[in-house]
């Protein structure tokens, strides 16, 4: 019965991941830390055992082994991305796992470099995790404000930013203003 909530769960995030991806993304010291690195060069969606997959399963880590190549995949949807992730060596299932991601993304409607993160910890009832990112935008944040999803909601201002709430539950964006350009840094957090 676990397996199918989380299933269901992860189907619901990838389905708001990708469409958050295609509005934000691509269109406008106790801690004994082992790392790992890779580079993918096609969309995570394409391929069956990814980066972020790969990693979790050199790390032995069975508690997010689900969860965490979600929410990298939800990150890099739609980008040519390199991935270096980190996991506590002695104890990896204890602890949380985090990925640090560079993304390139080659579209018609975006062609820009962007970053992010991903976080996953182990908790009672299974793993949460959340990814962070960071994409900057070539025009100003009142045009930006166009392109998110329909249905998306004014939070509140942070210090004269505006954070949205993205519609059908797909996470958050807050608009850096930066000059003429527009920096969105995009959250969305899964748990299973």
């Amino acid at each position: 019965m676990r397996r199918i909530t989380l299933f269901c769960s992860i189907g619901a995030f990838l389905a708001a991941g990708a469409a958050l991806a295609f509005q934000i993304g691509p269109h406008i010291g106790a801690f004994l830390s082992t790392e790992a690195t890779a580079q993918s060069q096609v969309p995570e969606s394409a391929k069956g055992d990814t980066p972020f997959r790969k990693h979790i399963s050199q790390a032995g880590i069975r508690t997010c082994a689900n969860l965490f190549p979600v929410l990298g995949q939800a990150l890099t949807f739609g980008s040519t991305y390199a991935v270096n992730t980190q996991w506590n060596n002695s104890t990896p299932d204890a602890h949380s796992v985090q990925a640090v991601a560079g993304m390139s993304y080659d579209t018609p409607e975006y062609k820009e470099q962007a970053g992010g993160v991903v976080v996953a910890s182990p908790t009672a009832a299974g793993c949460e995790g959340t990814f962070v990112r960071v994409a900057p935008f070539q025009k100003p944040c009142q045009e930006v404000i166009t392109t998110l999803p329909q249905g998306s909601t004014l939070a509140e201002t942070l210090s004269g930013m505006p954070f949205y709430n993205l519609a059908n539950n797909s996470g958050q964006a807050l608009l850096i203003p930066s000059g003429n350009s527009c920096v969105v840094v995009s959250v969305g957090s899964l748990a299973g």
